[in-house]
């Protein structure tokens, strides 16, 4: 019988690590300390619970169907998105409450959901532009094809308006409105340097926001954002002229922090989203990997634009004060689920 005298712990697929046992007869003296020795390594080196945990979820949706798998995170997503609307909402509440009391908290989140007080990004805006063209079925049938067959495998009953934006040089896309008055830009330096296959990924990222109603909950966010910025201003200012200490006081401390805390809820929510229609989009066109593709193509393109270089260091911290997922998250995301 051998005894264990090595554990190397190296990196495997779905697992997470894997470990590697080397084995050596055992020598007649100093038994014990040899034992004590590979216990202290091997417990320097055992998975935490958490690791198990991660290890072994991994595993299990490894083995599910890829629709499955984005249907899946679509509803973790969706999940998500309600817990951080919840943030505001009971950031809002707590804000009112400090400035008004009960009173207070009740006129601040009633006012934020009222709709006059979540104007929506319609796509009547667009439409107002004097800078952008709207395309007709005889301007570009392809362009036209492609998305009516995105539309009809997202369910859509009216096709969205289609405009072009002519700007060579920009490679972008946008949607706005509802589905059933929706909108969708695309820019001329866009249909010029994607290919048929990775426009209809873009197009269906798009199309994967109006279905999802996204531009509502992104405007819902940014009316609980504006009540929770003025509640705080006014209920700081309150604080003022009632000669309230307000360095000392919690309550002062979280009037101030409020309005950056509901900024980084809003962005961890836009960033949600983005990854939800991802998942969506998915669903929609024929090979999963155009749409990795087209994210690359389009980071290639903003980093060159601006001068930046190839490489990015993104510490954890600035990952945080993203409105979108870092494109080498979105591809990883995306080939994970193709």
């Amino acid at each position: 019988m051998g005894c264990l005298t090595g554990i190397d712990r190296a990196s495997t697929g779905n697992w997470g690590w894997e470990y590697r046992y080397s084995w050596s007869p055992p020598a007649a003296e100093g038994s014990l300390s040899a034992l004590f020795s590979v216990v202290g390594e091997a417990g320097r080196h055992a998975f935490t619970t958490h690791d198990l945990r991660r290890s072994c979820a991994a595993w299990a949706e490894a083995q599910l169907p890829a629709d499955i798998r984005r249907q899946l995170h679509r509803a973790v997503n969706e999940g998500r998105s309600g817990r951080a609307i919840a943030g505001l909402t009971l950031l809002l509440a707590v804000c009112g409450w400090i400035s008004g009391g009960e009173e207070g908290a009740r006129i601040a989140v009633t006012s934020a959901l009222h709709p006059s007080c979540a104007p929506l990004a319609s796509s009547e805006a667009m439409r107002r532009r004097r800078d952008i063209r709207r395309l007709h079925y005889p301007d570009m049938p392809q362009l036209f094809a492609l998305v009516d067959a995105v539309r009809r495998r997202a369910g859509l009953t009216r096709m969205p308006e289609i405009y072009v934006l002519p700007a060579e040089r920009a490679m972008n896309a946008y949607a706005l409105g509802v589905p059933e008055d929706a909108v969708i830009t695309l820019t001329d330096g866009l249909l010029r340097g994607m290919t048929v296959d990775e426009t209809a990924a873009i197009v269906a990222h798009e199309m994967a926001h109006i279905c999802s109603n996204d531009a509502s909950t992104m405007a819902l966010a940014a009316s609980l954002h504006r009540m929770i910025r003025c509640v705080s201003f006014s209920g700081l200012a309150a604080m003022s002229s009632r000669g309230t200490p307000r360095p000392p006081s919690p309550l002062a401390w979280l009037l101030q922090s409020a309005p950056a805390i509901a900024e980084l809820l809003c962005l961890a929510l836009s960033r949600i989203r983005e990854l939800s229609a991802d998942a969506f989009a998915l669903e929609l066109i024929d090979d999963p990997r155009t749409l990795a593709s087209a994210l690359e193509k389009l980071e290639r393109h903003h980093r060159g634009a601006v001068g930046m270089p190839s490489v990015e260091l993104e510490t954890e911290l600035t990952a945080y004060l993203r409105s979108h997922p870092s494109t080498e998250h979105r591809v990883s995301f995306v080939r994970s689920l193709a």
